[in-house]
């Protein structure tokens, strides 16, 4: 893909341009859902863990779609 072809609409990035992933968690509500799992769900550690790490994989897919 060159510079003008950007089908996505995305910023094109240099491989070293920094990303704020603090950012665009912020920006997302995934925190209010977690602190509401975690009020809500008593125990069930292994699938918390497991949905924070789902959560965190889909940020990251989200910002590269964004930054394509």
């Amino acid at each position: 893909m060159n510079d003008s072809d950007n089908s996505q609409g995305g910023a094109i990035l240099a491989d070293d341009a920094p990303v704020n992933l603090e950012a665009e968690f912020e920006a997302s509500n995934v925190k209010e859902v977690l602190d509401k799992l975690d009020r809500e769900l008593i125990g069930l550690l292994p699938v918390k863990t497991r949905i924070r790490e789902i959560a965190a994989l889909l940020l990251v897919d989200r910002l590269r779609k964004h930054l394509r």
